[in-house]
Parts: structure tokens; sequence; C-alpha cells
């Protein structure tokens, strides 16, 4: 892995909750598009089992801490949910926009903690999670189809 990689995953690492990189070892997914996000959640579902997770890093939205704005798909109590985690500066200043879009879609963002990491989780009944996700990441910072996004999965095989 070159150094590029490794800093990369140590920035998404500080976007994680603490208690998924005590328990689990995180690996560099590679880059992947709004187009993998349905194939991201299937694997993660069907293969992935309670503190198994991904996440992206949006490019170009990095603030001066150095993190990017940050999505995370896990697993927690059994159920697959959306998490918008509340260390990046930028994740922290979009807050609002995340709970109104959530709203928007008729859910209810819950705010959580974990071993003092603060975040928000959607936990969509029967809607398309990954649909979801990408009009997040559209919506709030314009990904496109073709933005290649840093992917960070723990807690299951990918690709």
């Amino acid at each position: 892995m070159n150094t590029v990689a490794i800093i990369l995953v140590v920035i998404a690492l500080a976007a994680i909750p603490i208690r998924y990189v005590l328990s689990r070892r995180s690996t560099d997914g590679g880059f992947v598009t709004l187009p993998d996000l349905p194939k991201l959640v299937d694997r993660l579902t069907k293969t992935g089992k309670d503190g198994a997770f991904w996440v992206v890093l949006v490019p170009a939205t990095a603030r001066s801490d150095g993190s990017a704005a940050n999505l995370q798909v896990s697993i927690e109590r059994g159920v697959v949910g959306m998490d918008w985690v509340l260390l990046a500066q930028r994740n922290i200043e979009d807050r609002a926009n995340f709970v109104s879009l959530v709203k928007a879609h008729g859910l209810l963002a819950t705010e959580k903690s974990m071993n003092d990491v603060r975040y928000l989780r959607a936990e969509p009944p029967s809607f398309d999670l990954a649909a979801l996700c990408a009009d997040v990441l559209n919506t709030m910072y314009r990904v496109t189809d073709a933005t290649k996004m840093q992917l960070v999965v723990t807690g299951f095989r990918w690709p």
C-alpha cells in the first residue's frame, strides 16, 4: 500500500466511530462510485454482522481538520442503517442539511453516541438504502455517477 493510500485510510478512520476501530480491522476498499452503492449495501447486508460497515469519503470536501465529508452504512443490532458520524468538521457543519434531507424522505435521523463519538442514524424500513445514500451524496455534495470516492470497509469482504 502506498503512502497516500495509508494517509487516506488514517483520515477515514478518524471519521469512523471508535467502537469499530477498536473492535475491527479496517480495509482500504479502493474507490467506488454511486452505481456501486447497491452492491455495497447488498454485500454488507448478506455477509456482514453487527459492527460491519463501509464508509465513503467525498472528494474535495475537507475543511481545516483535513477530514473529508463522509457517509457510513453499518449494521447495528442486526439492522442496516445509514450513519452521519459527527467527527469530521464538514459532517458537523452539514448536520442540519443531513437531518433535513433524511426528513424529506420521511425518515428520522436519531442521534446516538458510542465511545464518546456522536452520530446520526437513519434506519429506513423497506426503503432503498442505496438510493437514499446516493441522494444524500448527490444533493449535499453534487456527487455524480462518475465521482470516485475512497472506500473503507470493515467486517465483510469487498468486492
